[in-house]
């Protein structure tokens, strides 16, 4: 999760380009677009078995991660 984490921020801060993480089972695409990141998960790596997330912002990224509370963003 600290990989995912790292990553996910990075391209916040870089406000462009995408990131491709390898974990044992599966990969996860960090893409970032308008100031919104979107996980596509590759399942057993393969790119034709892929599922997306909806596009966040770096509020909800942070509210996911537990880093701000939902009371904090207010």
């Amino acid at each position: 999760m600290d990989a995912l984490k790292t990553y996910v921020f990075r391209l916040f801060e870089a406000k462009a380009g995408d990131y491709l993480l390898q974990f044992e089972f599966d990969s996860v695409l960090l893409v970032y677009d308008d100031n919104k990141v979107q996980m596509v998960l590759w399942k057993q790596h393969d790119g034709d078995n892929r599922f997306a997330s909806k596009w966040f912002t770096k509020v909800d990224y942070l509210e996911l991660f537990n880093e701000i509370y939902k009371e904090q963003k207010m």
